[in-house]
Formats: structure tokens, C-alpha cells, sequence
């Protein structure tokens, strides 16, 4: 290799050197920040709490922030995840088609409560649906 050809290799080597270092230093800054999970199992009305219901919607709903939408797969498990804490005005909300909708405060299924804080980074909930029972026709 010439000697103009070390000294680019060389000045090169330093650069990608320095943008890896640039890069490491962001991903940990970036990595710093906190995140929430909200994890649970929906199961079928009646069945003894063991059998799993699919396509049952779960929301999160936080002020100012869009809503975060997700189904239950067909083992009945859903998860939401984001970047952040649950606040203390957060709810979940839990509807299907044909049964009794559900809606609870976020921090009141908090699996780790965060000491003297109103929030919480993760979530879980188990809950079996209850069907809509009509009244009776007179």
C-alpha cells in the first residue's frame, strides 16, 4: 500500500472509529428511557378459567395520547407495549361482541408498583368475560 493509501486507511479507521462511538454513546443516551408493558390472558364466560377467548379488544386509553388498540390472539394473551410509565389516569378497557364490557384504572393493575409515584411500567391482567344477559320478557 502507498503511502497515501495508510494515511486514508488510517484517517478512515478513525472516522468509523469516532461514528461508532457516536452511535454507542446515542443507543445508551436512546436506551435510557423508560418502558410499559401491559400483559394479560382473557378467558371464555363459564369455562372454569381455562379456556382462552380470541379476538377480544384491549385498550389502553391515556389522556393526550392516542389509544393503543390491541386483539387477543387464539390463546386469549394480548400486550401492549410503548415507551414511557402508565400514568395514574390511564384505563384498560376490555370488549367483545356479546359481552359485559370492562374498564379498570391502569395503576390498579400494576404488577410493580413505583413507590410514592402515581404510574407504573408494567400491567397485567387476568379476566374471565361475562356474557350480556337480557332481561327477562314479560
Amino acid at each position: 500500500m502507498s503511502y497515501l493509501g495508510t494515511k486514508i486507511h488510517s484517517i478512515a479507521s478513525v472516522v468509523c472509529k469516532n461514528q461508532l462511538l457516536v452511535f454507542l454513546v446515542f443507543f445508551f443516551l436512546c436506551s435510557c428511557e423508560t418502558a410499559f408493558g401491559v400483559r394479560g390472558l382473557i378467558l371464555a364466560p363459564g369455562s372454569s378459567g381455562n379456556v382462552p377467548m380470541a379476538d377480544v379488544t384491549v385498550s389502553l386509553r391515556c389522556p393526550n395520547i392516542e389509544p393503543m388498540n390491541v386483539r387477543t390472539g387464539s390463546d386469549g394473551r394480548f400486550r401492549i407495549e410503548g415507551i414511557g410509565s402508565i400514568a395514574e389516569n390511564c384505563i384498560v378497557q376490555v370488549s367483545h361482541e356479546g359481552h359485559v364490557p370492562q374498564t379498570f384504572p391502569a395503576t390498579e393493575l400494576c404488577a410493580f408498583p413505583l413507590d410514592g409515584i402515581k404510574q407504573c411500567n408494567y400491567a397485567a391482567l387476568r379476566l374471565q368475560l361475562q356474557p350480556v344477559t337480557s332481561p327477562p320478557t314479560p
